[in-house]
Order: structure tokens, then sequence, then C-alpha cells
């Protein structure tokens, strides 16, 4: 199950999402998302990824094709943020090949989720 909520100010649109990203629920927001930009071409859309607990392939299609459409893409979770870090380009090492945005292992190392540099480490003393 997906849940879409959306709020509005002006020309800005929230669109958080909720559940799973996968299956039938895709072609939902693709639906959603689609009207959305039809109805007010000029909105700028911030998706967030607030409690999603599931992204299958065909949803990551989906959110790429969204970002490259100019919505901003917000995401909480380790996972969620390492599927939007790579969909924007963002090597999982922490260097960013986006532009004015902080790098990937920035973000982790602040809220708690490890670079993959560290886990790489941790990896090797393990050994």
């Amino acid at each position: 199950m997906l849940r879409i909520v959306t709020e509005q100010q002006g020309n800005f649109y929230t669109v958080s999402l909720y559940g799973r990203l996968a299956g039938e629920w895709v072609a939902l927001l693709d639906r959603y998302w689609q009207s959305l930009v039809e109805k007010a071409p000029s909105a700028r859309v911030r998706t967030v990824l607030a409690d999603v607990s599931f992204i299958d392939a065909e949803g990551e299609r989906l959110l790429e094709r969204m970002w490259r459409g100019g919505v901003e893409l917000m995401a909480s979770g380790c996972m969620n943020r390492h599927v939007v870090d790579t969909l924007q380009g963002r090597s999982v090492s922490g260097e960013d090949r986006s532009t004015n945005a902080p790098s990937g292992a920035q973000r982790r190392e602040s809220d708690g989720c490890p670079s993959s540099e560290a886990a790489r480490g941790r990896a090797r003393r393990r050994r």
C-alpha cells in the first residue's frame, strides 16, 4: 500500500509518500505526479520519501523520471537516502557529482548512517 499526502503553498507542492513504492503503487504515483504537473505546469514539486518501507526497480525508475523532470527528492532513512543519492548521480563513497549539494558521506555521518567507506573499513578490520 502507498499513501500519498500533498501539501500546497502557492505554486509549491510537497508530496509525501508512506508505505511501499512497488507494483501497482508505482503506476498510481506516476498518474498522480503527471496529473499534478499537467494541472499546474509551472509548479515546483518536492517528493518526500517520509516513511517508505520498500522501493522496487520500477519505483526507482519512476523516481528517476520524476527527478529528471524537475522534482526535488528528499528521503529519510539510510536506504531511502541511498536510493535518492544513487538516482541523482552521487557515488556511495560520498563523492558528489551533482552541484550545490553536500556529499552523501557528510549526510550519512551526521545522521547515523554509515558511509560506504566506513563500512568497507570495518569489514576489512574484521577479516
